[in-house]
């Protein structure tokens, strides 16, 4: 009842959708018996799965909260259609074209014994004030996102899913570039002085072939999240989903304990690396292309009763085509890098997660980026690692949950000698967004307290060892930016937090009501303290933002 369900072709789950905070919860209080795959999204067949097999424990599901109750309960009706496929037992199904969007059911449905199709809207409405004692001021800011969502099955073999939206950012203060922009994550923009528009589109393809159940096929664009961290965040150290989508193609594999999967992926340079061999002038406009940029990884995790092990490599490469040897998913990355020149960017990395006991989940990870072989300190091997821990029902309170993290990630982490081999996608890494010569101690809680009201707070301290500037020598490279690499002439020594040491001290709370599984309005407020931040007078100095937020979504996942 745990493993992926025969031929399923079922289109992946969004990162953002609630099942998964919820599956988080269940698995860390034991009812599975074993840690999740951290190979996200799932397929919404196979999250279906796991939902299924809470439902089944019936004799554990009358001690729970009203709250827990209520969420398994609007779950089963969003996933009504994939329980049904799993489980003849679950009989209260919509009828097609049946509309209760409040209950979790989508706006439009359609199935029959060959296809199933599903139309949902997509809509976003957040209003952000920012009060600050930099010189810059405050802004009042206003996000509005618009779109929809088509997703569906054909004869159990072909599975499609198209999201796409078109948003607005308002703000009191002119945007000069994208760095200005709030909204996140955040792909091309267009600047209109104190207004930007932008857009953005996930597709995806799925498939699986006859007599092969344990093999999943899909391609698209969408966003994915490899290995641990903590519940509702993107911020993992080898994958993360903070960054934007991006077109890749994928194969899942699994057997008995082990899952695999081979990822190849198309990335965007940032903007200023261009092709200047191929800048066109035509109609009087200048036209220039960026260089290409490919990605190239693969997951392997071995389930050891309570314990998940996680193996995983990857590799960007640019300025040509898919290399051949990096596409095929039985290949070795680390020792293909070597024959293709040792140019490209080579990360490896591994993790463990583990359900201790009732209540408790552990996680660690490390990346290592680079690797030069028997020479542990050499300049080249960067280190990155997490450890965290979430606690579910503390001293017996249900429906409480306490997660703490810590992460360090050493100078020039996810940076290469090369910049268009950087880390990232659109300017924002793939990996964990605090970026190089950095360390982070994070906790954070909730109680749900009724079935529609959740409380939340949090507690954080960040530090980065920025690269320090002057107007005469331009910077001095410390490896605090992810963004520029080792150039022939800078040190050859790496020291964690060298440079100009940033720390920001955040204390965040919050408030949120969610009538409906797919309704969720959330207050929000965050105090930030910032030391030895770069000011917009170009000095360095202290001080406080205090930011208010409210947001209401619609099935935004």
């Amino acid at each position: 009842m745990l493993g992926r369900p025969p031929a399923d072709a079922s289109p992946s789950l969004p990162l953002a959708d609630p099942l998964y905070a919820l599956l988080d919860r269940f698995e860390a209080r034991g009812w599975f018996g074993r840690p999740l795959s951290r190979i996200r999204p799932y397929s919404r067949l196979e999250a279906a799965a796991l939902l299924n097999h809470l439902l089944h424990q019936r004799d554990h599901i009358t001690h729970l909260r009203l709250g827990d109750q209520n969420e398994l309960s609007r779950s089963r009706t969003a996933f009504a259609l994939e329980l049904s496929r799993l489980d003849p037992s679950h009989t209260d199904l919509p009828s097609s074209g049946r509309r209760r969007p409040l209950s979790g059911e989508p706006l439009y449905a359609y199935a029959d014994s060959t296809a199933a199709l599903a139309i949902n809207a997509v809509l976003r409405q957040r209003v952000i004030n920012i009060a600050t004692e930099d010189p810059s001021g405050g802004q009042t800011v206003s996000q509005t996102y618009v779109g929809a969502e088509v997703l569906g099955t054909l004869a159990d073999r072909i599975g499609f899913r198209v999201r796409h939206y078109e948003a607005r950012e308002w703000s009191t203060l002119a945007r000069a570039s994208r760095d200005d922009v709030l909204a996140r994550p955040l792909e091309s923009v267009q600047l209109k002085g104190q207004t930007v528009d932008f857009r953005a589109a996930d597709v995806e393809l799925a498939a699986t072939l006859p007599g092969l159940p344990w093999l999943r096929l899909d391609a698209g664009k969408t966003a994915h999240q490899w290995g641990p961290s903590l519940t509702g965040s993107p911020e993992s150290l080898f994958l993360s989903s903070g960054a934007p989508s991006f077109g890749s193609a994928r194969i899942h594999a699994r057997y008995g304990r082990l899952s695999y999967v081979h990822l190849i992926g198309f990335l965007r340079a940032r903007d200023g690396l261009i092709d200047s061999s191929r800048t066109r002038i035509e109609n009087g406009h200048v036209r220039t292309f960026l260089r290409p940029k490919r990605f190239a990884a693969h997951r392997l995790e071995i389930q050891l009763g309570r314990l998940l092990l996680g193996l995983q490599e990857s590799v960007v490469y640019a300025d040509r085509g898919t290399e051949f040897l990096y596409a095929l998913p039985a290949t070795v990355l680390t020792p293909v890098q070597s024959y293709l020149d040792d140019t490209d960017n080579l990360m490896i990395g591994m993790d463990i997660t583990a359900v201790l006991k009732k209540g408790v989940r552990l996680h660690a990870g490390a990346v290592l980026d680079d690797l030069k072989k028997f020479s542990p300190g050499a300049f080249s091997n960067k280190l990155g690692l997490q450890f965290g821990v979430s606690v579910v029902d503390p001293f017996g309170l249900q429906g409480a949950d306490v997660n703490a993290e810590f992460v360090h990630l050493e100078p020039y982490l996810y940076s290469h000698n090369f910049h268009i081999n950087t880390y990232e996608h659109f300017g924002e890494l793939l990996g964990h967004s605090l970026g190089p010569n950095a360390d982070a101690v994070h906790i954070d809680g909730g109680y749900r307290f009724t079935a529609a009201w959740r409380v939340t707070a949090s507690l954080g301290r960040e530090r980065e060892g920025e690269n320090p500037t002057s107007s005469g020598t331009g910077i001095r490279n410390v490896g605090g930016s992810a963004f520029q690499g080792r150039r022939p002439g800078d040190t050859p020594e790496r020291n964690f937090l060298d440079g100009d040491v940033v720390t920001r001290l955040k204390t965040n709370a919050g408030l949120i009501w969610s009538p409906a599984r797919d309704v969720v309005l959330e207050f929000s407020y965050q105090t930030t303290s910032h030391r030895n931040t770069l000011l917009s007078t170009g000095l360095r100095g202290d001080f406080r933002t205090h930011r208010w937020s409210v947001t209401l979504d619609y099935n935004y996942q």
